[in-house]
């Protein structure tokens, strides 16, 4: 019997104790939040480098790209990364000769570790599998398969599931 209760998955197990048969629950899968769980994040610090190239100020350029339908039909897979790099372009009033690379650059320099949680990672019994689920897009996720946590306990793509990929 299988059932998932917030993120774990588990089985039940019968075990024979004193001659009758008790219930044990074995933990098979915990599923991890990538954002400020396996690392932390902070899109305000790559809205102020770009406000420094635009007109518009850092919480108008947030508006712009992150939380707009813009943002979440990028995190949802809807726009490939030249696409959402052409749009935002334009929302955010970058300059027109700026580069994918350069845009890139300044898109994927949000994130840093998180302290402690590689030693929880490393505490947790090996049988059990681990997975990420993550709203991101595929230009922040060039940056988030880099660091060291996902490089060292999330490398196998089956471990993933990506907005961009499942279109969520």
């Amino acid at each position: 019997m299988y059932y998932n209760l917030i993120g774990l998955s588990t089985q039940m197990q019968s075990e024979p104790v004193k001659g009758i048969f008790m219930q044990k629950k074995r933990i098979e899968t915990v599923a991890f939040d990538f954002g400020r769980v396996l690392a932390m994040w902070d899109k305000d610090s790559q809205c102020k480098k770009f406000a420094k190239l635009s007109p518009l100020t850092a919480a108008d350029i947030h508006k712009a790209l992150t939380i707009s339908p813009l943002g979440k039909m990028h995190d949802a897979g809807k726009l490939s990364a030249l696409d959402f790099f052409a749009k935002a372009i334009e929302a955010a009033k970058l300059p027109q000769e700026m580069t994918f690379e350069e845009f890139s650059a300044i898109w994927r320099d949000i994130f840093s570790d998180n302290v402690g949680i590689e030693r929880v990672l490393d505490q947790m019994d090996p049988k059990v599998k681990k997975i990420v689920v993550s709203n991101t897009d595929p230009i922040h996720f060039s940056a988030i398969k880099e660091l060291p946590v996902m490089k060292k306990f999330f490398s196998d793509p089956k471990q993933l599931v990506l907005s961009y990929e499942v279109g969520a």
